[in-house]
């Protein structure tokens, strides 16, 4: 399916991808942490060529997101004396 037929104001702009510097900012963890966490397959990621990889921002946002965790009523550990 291509989209040549719609007109180019109505398309909607592809977000701009980013690279291991600027996602790893975005996610404020270092570079290196961003490589192995792509090394291991744990993160979305756009594969350019064999040393060429870049994120999708709306990917990583909500892979932020999947991984929020909403806090507990009571700390187990605390105790209220």
């Amino acid at each position: 399916m291509t989209t040549d037929h719609i007109p180019a104001g109505a398309r909607p702009e592809p977000h701009p991808l980013l690279t291991y510097k600027k996602a790893a900012a975005r996610l404020g963890m270092p570079v290196g942490t961003l490589y192995a966490l792509v090394s291991e397959g744990r993160i979305p990621h756009i594969r350019i060529s064999k040393r060429m990889v870049r994120f999708d921002p709306v990917e990583l946002d909500a892979w932020v997101d999947a991984r929020r965790v909403a806090p507990r009523d009571r700390v187990p550990w605390r105790r209220d004396d």
